[in-house]
């Protein structure tokens, strides 16, 4: 997850998201949440942990715009993904980044 952050931290800098990180260890082990902002029109949490009980065994994208339900935007791969692996995590947030971008090109006018 750090590595993908540095890798499009030019992206998130020059669209003026703010971006708060933290990593440690809990009861659901070690843990990597990141909340990434657009404000006031979008609030985004990624959530990257070892598996535990929580509706994603892995990874979980939650995302809230104000552009209305179309903009809303939810990822979790589940236990039964039998294909899951790094990459394809990758993919999700790469794909996730392309929509971050479309929805800040369509109400940038806004802010």
């Amino acid at each position: 997850m750090k590595n993908w952050l540095v890798k499009h931290q030019e992206f998130f800098k020059n669209y003026g998201f703010d971006i708060d990180q933290r990593e440690g260890s809990d009861y659901d082990g070690y843990s990597c949440y990141v909340e990434i902002d657009w404000p006031p029109h979008l609030v985004v949490s990624v959530h990257v942990v070892e598996p535990a009980f929580r509706p994603y065994k892995y990874i979980g994208i939650d995302c809230l715009g104000d552009g209305g339900d179309e903009n809303d935007r939810l990822y979790y791969d589940d236990d039964n993904w039998e294909d899951w692996s790094p990459s394809q995590v990758l993919k999700h947030l790469d794909a996730f980044k392309d929509f971050l971008e479309s929805y800040v090109k369509k109400y940038e006018h806004r802010r």
